[in-house]
């Protein structure tokens, strides 16, 4: 049995920390089984995540920053690992934001310039805090083969591919050349003796083998115009960070896809997906290509993706968007993740909608309801409130055309809640939105 960590950090702190690479590097140590760290904002469930997941941690990873010392989830993690009387390091940029309480533990300073060299430090420091040796990787059974040992249980896989391409393996040095395609149709990328990467393009093969499953190395793997329907939903076994899927005929992906939680490159571009999953935007990516699709939406998580880069583009949203699509794509852009130009918004009413009606002005005094609470529950009644936001947005054009006739000629006690849930949905739209409205009127 290895050792299981648990990650605790900000959001906010994400990229600074390089905490999905960092994640990556640790989780390929054979002493480290497992590792614990939440992507998004979802919190419908963070109290349970938070339990299980301190319940099987071995060590606590406190990511220290001006965030997490305000932070109230940070504060419950890092407190219930101090009482569980589990191990505690926690990794600074600057001391004063280490918890007084903690300021005793083994502690490491993150170096931002050499992530590896970091990691490097960290894993010793867990390997003399446990005592543990460091292991020996089990002997796998070699086999020559095109040249080169390699695993005899994955030649046969390699064989299979060969048969359908008619043509043998190109071994290639890096990634880039895996993903730019300069092999002919199939190609490797080996490391000591063990297969990482695989490319494989322009020929048909329609389902990814299941003899996949025997590669442990795997980290690399790139199925271009293969002619693909479905991603099986065992991917997520693999140890993938790279996994390119651009030019096939998938329509949907497995939920299994975001339990790849070591996975910093993306690209879904070129396919026919409709729809993505729900926990997709809670992920971490350095790169996420979701161009030429036929996405109509997608979801809400989207809103706190930690990319370095979105693409999005050919997708029908970008030629007629929803109003949910409209919120999200300009918040997106605020944030500087993705460069798309949307049609001009307009305040365009058409014929009111009864149940849509009824249905906001329900949403309108649950939202007012929620603004008389006990101090303690601010923050929660904080969440809720954005939730309704959200309802709202998904009733669409019908639902703004409604509240902004209630912030003009509602009732005077939901007339200024009216206007704070119009200022949400609007504000990454058209933060004037007052003075268009009045003067339309």
């Amino acid at each position: 049995m290895g050792l299981n960590l648990f990650f605790s950090y900000s959001e906010k702190d994400m990229s600074k920390y390089h905490i999905a690479q960092i994640a990556k590097l640790l989780k390929k140590t054979p002493e480290i089984d497992d590792i614990f760290f939440y992507h998004g904002k979802t919190f419908n469930n963070i109290y349970e995540y938070i339990e299980e997941s301190l319940e099987k941690t071995d060590v606590l990873l406190l990511f220290c920053s001006e965030h997490t010392k305000v932070s109230d989830y940070v504060k419950i993690e890092w407190q219930g690992a101090l009482e569980s009387k589990k191990k505690i390091i926690p990794i600074y940029e600057t001391e004063d934001f280490i918890p007084y309480s903690l300021r005793g533990q083994i502690r490491a300073k993150f170096n931002q310039d050499d992530t590896e060299s970091f990691v490097d430090e960290i894993y010793q420091i867990l390997l003399k805090a446990f005592d543990i040796k460091p292991k020996i990787e089990k002997e796998v059974k070699l086999k020559f083969y095109k040249g080169h040992y390699l695993p005899e249980a994955e030649i046969s896989f390699l064989e299979h591919i060969e048969g359908i391409a008619d043509s043998s393996f190109e071994f290639v040095q890096h990634m880039d050349e895996i993903y730019n395609t300069y092999f002919e149709k199939i190609g490797l990328i080996l490391e000591n003796k063990r297969i990482t990467g695989i490319g494989i393009k322009n020929i048909h093969l329609k389902t990814i083998p299941e003899s996949l499953r025997k590669f442990e190395k795997l980290y690399i793997l790139n199925l271009e115009n293969v002619g693909l329907k479905k991603i099986p939903d065992w991917i997520n076994e693999l140890k993938l960070d790279f996994l390119c899927l651009n030019g096939n005929e998938l329509e949907e992906l497995p939920n299994s896809i975001t339990d790849l939680n070591y996975l910093g490159i993306l690209d879904l571009s070129n396919n026919s997906l409709s729809s993505i999953p729900e926990s997709l935007g809670n992920m971490g990516f350095q790169f996420l290509n979701l161009d030429n699709n036929q996405l109509k939406t997608i979801p809400l998580s989207f809103l706190n993706i930690e990319v370095d880069e979105l693409e999005l583009q050919g997708n029908p949203f970008v030629k007629n968007p929803n109003l949910r699509m409209r919120f999200i794509i300009e918040s997106l852009k605020r944030r500087g993740k993705i460069d798309i130009d949307l049609p001009k918004f307009k305040f365009e009413f058409g014929a009111k909608n009864g149940e849509i009606s009824d249905k906001v002005e329900d949403l309108i005094h649950d939202y007012r309801d929620l603004n008389i609470v006990d101090p303690g529950e601010m923050w929660r009644n904080q969440e809720k409130q954005e939730k309704i936001c959200y309802e709202i947005l998904d009733l669409g054009y019908s639902a703004l055309d409604y509240l902004i006739d209630v912030y003009l000629m509602g009732y005077i006690e939901i007339q200024p809640i009216a206007g704070e849930i119009i200022d949400f949905i609007l504000c990454d739209i058209e933060p004037n939105w007052r003075e268009i409205i009045l003067n339309e009127n």
